[in-house]
């Protein structure tokens, strides 16, 4: 039997350990946030995904660790072609920056 055809990506997400603030109860807690290519984001961005990612009862104080994991994702050929957007054709340009 022939080897079924997969898609594949691997994507680099940045877990943030965040020092926080339940502004209902006055404790300090950890809590654990997954950014998606978290990495090649701008300090504000970065700062906004997280505060985004927190419960809205806690406000970040300070970013205690990272850390970057790398997570395959991956579906059959049949399926992304059942599920992906068909796109315009790259150009050029877009070929000569990658």
């Amino acid at each position: 039997m022939a080897r079924e055809r997969m898609v594949t990506r691997t994507v680099a997400t940045v877990e943030y350990v965040c020092m926080t603030v339940n502004v209902n109860t006055r404790q300090v807690e950890d809590i654990t946030v997954s950014i998606p290519s978290g990495m090649t984001m701008t300090e504000k961005a970065r700062q906004k995904a997280i505060s985004d990612a927190l419960p809205q009862t806690n406000t970040l104080v300070q970013i205690s660790s990272e850390t970057v994991k790398e997570i395959l994702y991956g579906m059959t050929e049949d399926d992304f072609i059942k599920y992906a957007k068909v796109l315009p054709p790259r150009t050029k340009a877009e070929f000569e920056t990658e």
